[in-house]
């Protein structure tokens, strides 16, 4: 017999999606990113809660660098309309001033805020952190079970094939895991701060080194 199943109907999709959502955020958001339910507390409890929170503000400040850039696009559109109206010279001169200004604010706050810059780094993130999961969960590149062939432990003590035989285990693999991807929130987290003082930064690189006293 074939081990064909039929399939889920719309129902079941459905709170199998809000079952696994709860299990990856602890309430009902968005499934950027699902776990499975064997998936150990460490995927579940903050791995998943940080794919799904990069995800989440790459949306959001994608959003809202489009919405001020459509802005600054419509401010800068209406100032030559205004001009050809036909309306008094002081009227004219009063609202390309408060659109050109506004144009000004807004693209000051996309500068201040970095809106693409932080963008790209949340995109990165997520993505990473999600490559490593599913590397991770199909035993996959650096994941991969390693097999030790015959005279492979020629020379070696006993430590270093226990250590082989851990790495390959699911413990091992599962440390793993948590290095590669805490490695990776922390280096998000270093670039997110460099974001807001490389101004800091390129001042200090620019210095020169004190001399030493003789």
């Amino acid at each position: 017999m074939s081990d064909f199943k039929p399939s889920r109907t719309n129902n079941e999709n459905k709170d199998r999606t809000e079952k696994v959502t709860m299990i990856c955020e602890g309430e009902k958001t968005h499934p950027l990113f699902c776990c499975r339910e064997d998936d150990p507390p460490y995927v579940k409890n903050r791995l998943a809660r940080f794919i799904n929170y990069f995800f989440f503000e790459k949306q959001k400040t994608r959003t809202k660098e489009r919405i001020y850039q459509y802005m600054i696009i419509s401010l800068g559109a209406l100032i030559p309309i205004v001009n050809v109206l036909g309306l008094e010279t002081l009227a004219v001169n009063y609202l390309s001033a408060i659109f050109g200004g506004g144009i000004s604010v807004l693209t000051t706050i996309l500068a201040f805020e970095k809106y693409h810059e932080r963008w790209m780094s949340f995109k990165q993130a997520a993505t990473k952190l999600s490559n490593e999961y599913y590397l991770w969960r199909d035993s996959s590149g650096p994941y991969a079970p390693r097999r030790r062939k015959k005279g492979d432990d020629t020379g070696k003590n006993d430590e270093d094939i226990e250590d082989l035989d851990y790495l390959t285990s699911y413990e091992g693999r599962l440390a793993r895991l948590v290095q590669r991807c805490e490695a990776i929130m922390t280096s998000e987290a270093f670039d997110y701060v460099a974001l807001f003082s490389s101004t800091n930064v390129t001042t200090q690189s620019t210095q020169p080194p004190p001399s030493e006293s003789p």
